[in-house]
């Protein structure tokens, strides 16, 4: 109820809004940060069922899903 009357009394300042090119580079990054999220989950999946199965690549490579590696 105050924040009503406070809003309708103009005694707040309006939310800061950045603009549109910060936002979209906001929007980018947090969409960036969600992919690299489900590519982890992904690989991480992909890993817990070979090991299930008994196949253990992380021994012998790196990144089982990325660029080819021996360790």
């Amino acid at each position: 109820m105050w924040l009503c009357k406070v809003a309708e009394r103009q005694m707040i300042r309006p939310s800061f809004v950045p603009p549109a090119g910060i936002r979209r580079l906001r929007d980018l990054t947090r969409y960036r940060v969600a992919l690299v999220a489900d590519a982890s989950a992904e690989k991480n999946g992909v890993e817990k069922l070979l090991e299930d199965a008994c196949i253990k690549l992380s021994v012998a490579a790196t990144d089982i899903l990325g660029s080819p590696g021996v360790r």
